[in-house]
C-alpha cells in the first residue's frame, strides 16, 4: 500500500529550480535514509554485517554475487548535490569536512576505510542529544547534533541534507527544525523491525513529497497443534 504524505517545504530560505541541464545535478556524492526503540537490535546488526561481510547476501546467493556488489559500489559516487541546495549521502556529516570539493576529490574507486571523510559520509548519524561531535554507538565514525547540521548548511548555502543509514519507523524522519531528513528505503528491516519505507521526490522549486510504502504483516512463524 502506497500513500502519498503532503509536500514539505525545505527550510526557509531562497530556493532554486531544478532545471533541465545536466549541470543542475552535480554529482559530489551517492544518496543511496526511529531511532528505534530496540536500538541496540541495529547495532548488533551493524557489528554482524561489518564482522561478516555479505552474511545475508551469502545464504540467498554466493560469495561472487556479494563480491559484484561491493566492487560496484566502490565505484559509485558517495554523495550528490541537487541544484545547489540539497546534499545527499549515504550517512552523515563529518568533522574532516570543510569544502564540498573535497568529496569530488576521493578517489574511486576505493575500500572504506575506518576513519576519515569518506568513512563518516558513509557511517555517521545525527544525534538527538549532543551538540557538537559525539561518539558513535556503531564504534565507527561520529554522531553529530543539530547545531552542526545548521552550522554545516550556512557555511555552504545550502537547505537540505538528505541521508539513509538508519531505520526510521514511518520510512522519513526529520532532524534539526527539518533541516536534515533521514530517507529508509527497506521494510521490516532484517525481519526485527516493522518500520515502513519512503521514497522523497523533489520539483522544480525544490518542494519534497514523500511516499510511504507500508510494511508488510508479520507471519506466524510456528503454528500451533490441536491434535491430541
Amino acid at each position: 500500500m502506497i500513500q502519498r504524505d503532503n509536500r514539505c517545504p525545505l527550510h526557509p530560505r531562497r530556493s532554486r529550480g531544478l532545471g533541465a541541464s545536466p549541470a543542475s545535478f552535480t554529482p559530489v556524492t551517492f544518496s543511496s535514509s526511529i531511532r528505534s526503540q530496540r536500538e541496540s537490535v541495529a547495532r548488533v546488526v551493524d557489528e554482524l554485517v561489518r564482522s561478516i561481510p555479505g552474511i545475508e547476501c551469502k545464504r540467498r546467493f554466493n560469495v561472487r554475487l556479494w563480491k559484484v556488489f561491493t566492487d560496484c559500489f566502490n565505484c559509485l559516487p558517495v554523495a550528490a548535490l541537487i541544484d545547489d541546495k540539497i546534499v545527499c549521502m549515504h550517512g552523515g556529516l563529518s568533522p574532516n569536512l570543510s569544502n564540498l570539493d573535497q568529496i569530488k576529490s576521493l578517489p574511486r574507486p576505493t575500500d572504506v576505510p575506518d576513519t576519515g571523510l569518506l568513512c563518516d559520509l558513509l557511517w555517521s548519524d545525527p544525534g538527538r542529544e549532543i551538540q557538537g561531535w559525539g561518539m558513535n554507538d556503531r564504534g565507527v565514525s561520529y554522531t553529530f547534533g543539530a547545531d552542526k547540521v545548521a552550522e554545516f548548511l550556512t557555511k555552504h548555502d545550502l537547505d537540505l541534507v538528505c541521508r539513509a543509514h538508519q531505520v526510521v519507523e514511518d520510512g522519513y524522519e526529520f532532524f534539526a527544525d527539518r533541516q536534515l531528513v533521514t530517507v529508509f528505503s527497506a521494510p521490516n528491516y532484517c525481519g526485527e523491525f516493522d518500520n515502513a519505507v519512503a521514497m522523497m521526490s523533489v520539483d522544480e522549486t525544490l518542494m519534497c513529497s514523500f511516499q510511504i510504502l507500508k510494511p508488510a504483516e508479520k507471519k506466524p512463524k510456528f503454528m500451533m497443534s490441536t491434535k491430541i
